[in-house]
């Protein structure tokens, strides 16, 4: 059965997702971008260190569409096909060929890429790397990552406190874990780029509207069915019995009695010979009795076949009829 849903039900709570709900399920695209006037464009969350660097305007596009086109495979940004910018969306634009020099479409992209990560920028000896330098891009695309540069900044401070909780899986994420070997750089940095997002675009409770397919008549109220922090299951209020529960109840075991206690064989049933009409029984002497038919079937032989055939073989069989003999 289908059910629709008026556009006031849509608009209620029940459509809207937590906060929780909404950050933990986030497929967040790192690389993410959108056409505007002709050519991919990032969007200012995801170059928030590029936009810190003090470039002027022509050089923190150049660097953008550098990274786009390494990224994408495009032309100045641009989606060209036989000579001609047509203007593709990301998903038009991967569905073709001509995105196959692209690093996302060599499989050779990193997750911790970016122009919004904070890199140390610093060289093997410790020299702070500036725009001159031929590896400036390298470092500022791909460098190690400033993962200490975060836990007393104000702005991510903030951010964490909103959505420390959310991020993975119910676990707090404290800003100190980005300097510990807790979780990987690839969780790190999704973590860094959930906040930037959540900074400059705030979570509110109908913010990614749930979809109708995510919602559905009877569908499991949390209020109603849930599981504690011992993970003990709750349904109406009354918990649940686990199969180790059962298994050591009195419902979750069958009563079977001891070998002594069972009940001695009063009569066993004789098993004969079946009745079968036209069948006749010979005993062989080795526990079994041999079937034969009363009344076999006799072997009728067509008429242009001599008697003197049957159960012999042929010496002088006739010639077949209508061939050419050889």
């Amino acid at each position: 059965m289908t059910t629709s849903w008026a556009p006031d039900e849509i608009s209620s709570p029940k459509f809207e997702r937590m906060r929780e709900d909404y950050y933990q399920h986030l497929d967040l695209d790192p690389f993410q971008v959108t056409q505007d006037e002709g050519k991919f464009t990032l969007a200012d969350y995801q170059t928030e260190f590029l936009d810190a660097q003090g470039l002027d305007a022509d050089q923190l596009e150049s660097i953008e569409t550098q990274f786009i086109d390494e990224l994408y495979g495009t032309s100045e940004g641009q989606t060209i096909v036989d000579g001609k910018n047509v203007e593709h969306s990301q998903g038009e634009w991967q569905s073709t060929y001509f995105d196959d020099q692209g690093a996302i479409a060599q499989g050779t992209d990193d997750s911790i890429w970016g122009l919004d990560l904070r890199r140390t920028m610093l060289d093997e000896d410790g020299e702070t790397i500036v725009a001159s330098d031929p590896e400036y891009y390298e470092h500022l695309t791909r460098g190690e990552v400033d993962w200490a540069s975060y836990q007393n900044d104000p702005k991510y401070v903030e951010a964490f406190d909103r959505i420390a909780d959310d991020l993975n899986d119910g676990d707090r994420v404290e800003l100190s874990d980005l300097t510990s070997d807790k979780y990987t750089d690839s969780q790190k940095a999704d973590f860094i780029r959930k906040a930037n997002l959540e900074m400059s675009d705030p979570w509110h409770s109908g913010k990614g509207k749930k979809n109708e397919h995510e919602v559905w008549e009877g569908m499991v109220d949390k209020d109603k069915i849930f599981r504690d922090k011992e993970n003990n299951l709750f349904i109406d209020g009354e918990q649940q019995q686990t199969l180790l529960d059962l298994y050591n109840s009195p419902d979750g075991r069958l009563t079977v009695n001891s070998p002594k206690e069972q009940d001695p064989i009063k009569e066993r049933r004789v098993i004969g010979r079946p009745n079968i009409p036209g069948i006749t029984w010979t005993p062989t002497g080795k526990g079994w009795d041999k079937p034969s038919l009363k009344n076999p079937a006799k072997l009728r032989l067509p008429g242009n076949i001599p008697k003197s055939w049957v159960n012999k073989t042929p010496t002088n069989p006739p010639a077949p009829k209508g061939g050419t003999k050889e």
